[in-house]
């Protein structure tokens, strides 16, 4: 893969085709976003759970391709994904093996973060890190360059963007994915229990 936009290279072996011949079920849920193929299912995937780019982190027009199949997004996109992870693991079969690979939208930018976390971090201290101070000498100029471009921090997304708070929202935004793997976590280790029943 060379970035998002390019077509996928024709004939292209995903791991996931590896693990199905040795009989394994699998399931990609979450942000594909790459090779500009859409959200539609991929080779390699037993269940399919996905949005276009980088999809929204609240409902929107465009809704999820479920197994091919468009669906509305009913809620904040980082629990969804993880319901839908847990649920395709509670009905899957204990018998065999498996292999689910949740790629959450969070934390892509911008950030929104679920209701209950707004404002979690607002009255906070953001420190920031000595490497932000301007003219540190020594610095090649590649550093300096990079400090002015679309993720630098002297002209982020090219405007005058706080960092303190965008750091903010960033960790805020990414409560629901800590969230979510702990709930993954306690249901992947009852699968694993299941399985060895």
């Amino acid at each position: 893969m060379v970035d998002n936009n390019h077509p996928i290279p024709p004939g292209l072996i995903y791991y996931p085709q590896y693990l199905q011949a040795a009989g394994y079920d699998t399931a990609f849920i979450g942000k594909w976003h790459m090779g500009d193929t859409g959200d539609n299912p991929q080779p390699g995937f037993d269940h399919w759970v996905s949005f276009k780019g980088q999809g929204s982190y609240l409902p929107s027009t465009d809704g999820l391709n479920v197994d091919g199949r468009r669906v509305p997004q009913k809620g904040y996109i980082t629990d969804e994904l993880t319901d839908y992870a847990i649920d395709w693991i509670g009905k899957r079969d204990g018998k065999k093996p498996w292999m689910l690979h949740l790629a959450h939208k969070a934390v892509h930018s911008e950030f929104i973060p679920a209701e209950r976390h707004k404002g979690r971090y607002a009255n906070e201290t953001f420190r920031y890190p000595d490497n932000m101070r301007k003219n540190v000498a020594g610095r090649p100029m590649w550093v300096e360059n990079q400090r002015n471009s679309w993720r630098g921090v002297d002209y982020a997304y090219h405007g005058n963007l706080d960092i303190a708070d965008y750091y903010k929202r960033y960790m805020e935004t990414l409560l629901a994915v800590d969230e979510g793997l702990g709930a993954f976590s306690t249901c992947s280790n009852n699968a694993a229990n299941w399985m060895t029943r």
